[in-house]
């Protein structure tokens, strides 16, 4: 029963993952540094910064029908298509390999992949792309270590 949790744990780990992701992903296409300390997510269009409970990922997009509660424009549905792409991908990575390490390295490379995809093709290939992507790296190499804790408890139990 306890190991269910703990697999609960693993979604819901990915689920606000992949809410960070987009926030990454804005803060690249823009140009500045991925702050993983700075976790405040804002509107594309009007950079208002998002409250914490308004940062659930998917959820909020479908409660808010899609808009900012400050300025009323529309969020890309873009973004709402990346935040269920990478959930998705991750969940059905991770339960197909049986939650195995392999599983949680590949999710991080898949995340990391699915990341350079979405900068490249939409972004500005400006010079400092490389050195704010590798920040990104950084700082995600960060994150992802707290990932570990529920793949370590479902690998103890």
């Amino acid at each position: 029963m306890f190991q269910y949790f703990i697999i609960l744990c693993i979604y819901l780990v990915f689920y606000v993952i992949c809410g960070y992701a987009t926030t990454d992903i804005l803060r690249l296409l823009k140009g500045s540094n991925t702050n993983l300390w700075e976790s405040n997510c804002f509107c594309p269009i009007c950079n208002h910064k998002i409250s914490f409970f308004k940062q659930i990922p998917i959820l909020s997009y479908l409660i808010f029908h899609g808009k900012c509660s400050k300025c009323g424009s529309k969020i890309p549905k873009i973004e709402l298509f990346t935040e269920c792409f990478i959930f998705i991908s991750l969940s059905v990575l991770s339960t197909l390999l049986h939650f195995s390490w392999y599983s949680y390295f590949l999710s991080f490379f898949l995340y990391e992949v699915i990341k350079l995809f979405f900068v490249l093709f939409y972004g500005i290939r400006e010079t400092a792309v490389i050195k704010n992507l590798l920040f990104s790296f950084v700082y995600n190499l960060v994150l992802w270590f707290f990932v570990v804790i529920p793949f370590f408890l479902y690998h103890i139990v």
